[in-house]
């Protein structure tokens, strides 16, 4: 099996490198943002085709808290829009694509939700950046199922 994986060098995304090859054997395809600037849809999509994977997992974030909240609209291409070409992408491949989120959405002082759920106390720009990604992701997946189920 042969894995696309963005974000390889942070924390999350080493770890999954090193568990699809190390101890599972997969071929793991995992370029730096030096070489494919997620921002970019067609660098996206050509090196996605390129390296025909089986699946992509995406693992990339922009690990900058401070500097999220003073540009966002480098952390909207950041998160948004690279995520969305990410999708875009595994999509024109037909390949799979399992989104890897934040919790930073939540600032970890509530006790266990009640029902009704109330509204998160975000601590970053992260509620502005993550939700519209994990959209993607989840139309991308269920884009995926509909063509594969036919």
């Amino acid at each position: 099996m042969r894995i696309f994986v963005t974000g390889a060098s942070g924390f999350v995304g080493s770890n999954l490198v090193h568990v699809f090859r190390d101890r599972h054997g997969a071929d793991v395809v995992a370029p730096g943002h030096e070489h494919v600037d997620l921002t970019d849809a067609a660098l996206v999509t050509r090196a996605v085709a390129a390296s025909r994977p089986d699946a992509i997992v995406h693992a990339a974030i922009w690990n900058a808290p401070a500097a999220l909240e003073r540009d966002r609209a480098r952390a909207w291409a950041g998160y948004v829009g690279a995520t969305r070409n990410v999708t875009d992408a595994a999509n024109a491949a037909g390949v799979p694509v399992v989104l890897v989120s934040t919790d930073w959405v939540f600032d970890g002082e509530s006790p266990p939700a009640p029902a009704p759920v109330p509204a998160p106390a975000p601590i970053t720009c992260a509620p502005l950046t993550t939700p519209a990604p994990s959209t993607f992701g989840l139309d991308a997946m269920f884009m995926l199922l509909e063509r594969n189920a036919g």
